[in-house]
């Protein structure tokens, strides 16, 4: 029973370690995703960790081109594009603190034992330092597709495009 939780154990790890970079987005958002402004224009959101703006992109415009082809258009254009970067951070806190407390201490002599209390106090100061954070990147396309004449600006073959980038992302 031990070995079976063990090897389960294991097999999600590994499953979660490997988990391609290009998909649909998940539940936090990571990986791809698209939404039809109208029958030739698309908005494609392309998020993931780390601080690999044209890895991003990239990962974009691919999934750019098939939709392109998906609909059965030759070509798109990119009309805008934006990235979003959040950086790492390692925040460090720093913190002083004091206390105060009382103190009782006991004399005794030959016959008695007396009693002092006295305030004491206590100083603190430090630095916690936060967990560091990856970042994340998100490349937002609105795209245009069209058949035939292809225009000279911002414009891909998506065929082309989906080729290269998918050649170059294998897993």
């Amino acid at each position: 029973m031990k070995t079976l939780i063990m090897s389960l154990s294991l097999l999600v790890i590994v499953g979660c370690a490997s988990q391609a970079d290009y998909r649909p987005a998940s539940d936090r958002g990571f990986g791809y995703s698209d939404h039809k402004i109208s029958d030739e224009h698309y908005r494609v959101h392309y998020r993931q960790r780390g601080d690999n703006t044209a890895k991003a992109l990239d990962l974009a415009t691919l999934r750019a081109a098939e939709l392109t082809l998906l609909n059965q258009y030759e070509w798109f254009a990119v009309v805008s594009r934006d990235t979003i970067s959040e950086q790492p951070s390692n925040d460090a806190d720093s913190y002083l603190a004091m206390s105060q407390t009382r103190q009782t201490t006991t004399h005794c002599g030959l016959l008695t034992c007396t009693q002092q209390s006295h305030p004491t106090q206590q100083m603190s100061a430090g630095i916690e330092l936060g967990q560091a954070r990856r970042g994340e990147i998100e490349v937002i396309l609105e795209i245009r597709m069209g058949r035939g004449v292809q225009p000279a600006n911002n414009s891909y073959d998506a065929l082309e495009v989906e080729q290269h980038l998918s050649e170059k992302y294998q897993d």
